[in-house]
């Protein structure tokens, strides 16, 4: 309400706005005309669009709704501006040739590349593009971390909760008839997994959770497992210490 009354008569940005569905967006428009404020919706329809139904973007300039568009690259300089142009324009293979031409394009083994980061105490994240090859990447950099004494003492299984990409309407049929082997939450249909933890391990809420204690934890704090006595045993980034349940799932 605090945000509301401060963004009363004033103005509402939504970047990335090919993410927002549908009746999000309807739901924000209604906001804003309560409070007499104007919207201005920002995002590329060409990239990333929502899991939820609703391609908003696209909806409102073919209804006519008027659109600016950015035509001239400002964010990259010199060469890496044209390669950025080059791949706006769909041609992506150019534009990544002309970063390697430029020597931007690293190729390095990534479980190597990530295990020298680590040793150098530099900050390190790897991407996967698939949850498959992710899991891969993720068992082959465990191994290198056990190997160098990161990761110590004995494995834990524990269950951690995968979202699977349902649609609003498919979240409401699994709350009408749930599926075997999947779990049905207020926001999300979830799969199980087992997921194996030893002390030295890095991980991440996927969702808002509370410890053992009751304290509210965030979407995306990165944890530090330092045992397993009483559950879960965390540290946060800012050093707290937290206790989590072994079945929380959202890590």
């Amino acid at each position: 309400k605090d945000m509301q009354s401060r963004v009363r008569g004033g103005l509402i940005w939504l970047d990335e706005a090919s993410l927002a569905g549908s009746r999000d967006v309807a739901r924000l428009v209604q906001l804003a005309d309560q409070l007499g404020a104007r919207i201005v919706l920002s995002g590329d329809p060409r990239q990333h669009r929502s899991v939820v139904r609703g391609d908003v973007l696209n909806m409102l300039e073919k209804a006519g709704v008027p659109v600016a568009v950015v035509s001239e690259v400002k964010r990259q300089k010199d060469k890496y501006r044209e390669a950025a142009e080059l791949m706006g324009a769909g041609k992506v293979l150019e534009g990544y040739k002309l970063l390697d031409r430029l020597g931007w394009v690293k190729n390095a083994p990534v479980v190597d590349e990530y295990l020298r980061l680590v040793d150098g105490k530099q900050p390190v994240m790897a991407i996967a593009p698939t949850h498959k090859l992710g899991d891969s990447l993720t068992a082959s950099i465990r191994d290198g971390l056990r190997q160098r004494g990161r990761l110590t003492g004995e494995e834990h299984i524990v269950t951690r909760l995968r979202q699977v990409n349902a649609t609003q309407a498919e979240l409401e049929e699994a709350k009408a008839r749930p599926l075997e082997g999947l779990v049905v939450k207020r926001y999300g249909v979830y799969a199980p997994e087992e997921m194996r933890l030893a002390v030295g391990d890095t991980i991440r809420a996927t969702a808002g959770i509370k410890d053992q204690a009751g304290n509210a934890i965030n979407n995306g704090t990165v944890m530090t497992v330092t045992g397993f006595k009483d559950g879960i045993e965390v540290k946060t980034a800012t050093g707290l210490k937290r206790v989590l349940k072994g079945d929380i799932g959202h890590i």
